[in-house]
């Protein structure tokens, strides 16, 4: 193999290896989402923001007050009252996104793709328990707008 060749080919795979390093994590199919152990369509009532202090590429983390009018799916117990999440109930969920120049060579997502999490919105929320206990939003489309 020539000299041309080999730096070529290093080349190639540098820029391959580049492109991979900054992905994002792939959006959860349905048939995935559907696995979420709780399900709940309600109404955003309020949302809290933790503002990061520091400039540059930060975590900015938000809790969501949630009203429901629709559970879906619930096999797992409220942190809130020790039982099983109920249409009436208020539910808080945690979210977190990135803010800020991603660092060169990141890898993984940025957060949660939240778009639709707004004051007064009807979204339909795939949870989960996070390691504290707390519901928190899928990664990265466990949030979706309903029309």
């Amino acid at each position: 193999m020539s000299f041309y060749t080999r730096a070529l080919s290093v080349m190639m795979v540098s820029f391959v290896l580049t492109a991979v390093a900054s992905a994002e994590v792939p959006l959860l199919s349905k048939a995935s989402l559907e696995k979420a152990p709780e399900i709940v369509v309600g109404e955003v009532a309020k949302i809290y923001q933790r503002d990061p202090t520091g400039a540059g590429f930060r975590r900015v983390d938000y809790l969501a007050e949630v009203n429901v009018s629709t559970v879906q799916k619930s096999v797992q117990k409220s942190v809130q009252k020790g039982s099983k999440v109920q249409a009436g109930d208020v539910i808080y969920v945690h979210y977190w996104n990135q803010i800020g120049e991603r660092p060169e060579r990141w890898v993984g997502t940025r957060g949660h793709h939240s778009e639709c999490l707004k004051e007064g919105a009807t979204v339909r929320l795939y949870l989960r328990l996070d390691e504290r206990g707390r519901r928190e939003i899928l990664l990265p489309n466990g949030a979706e707008p309903i029309k």
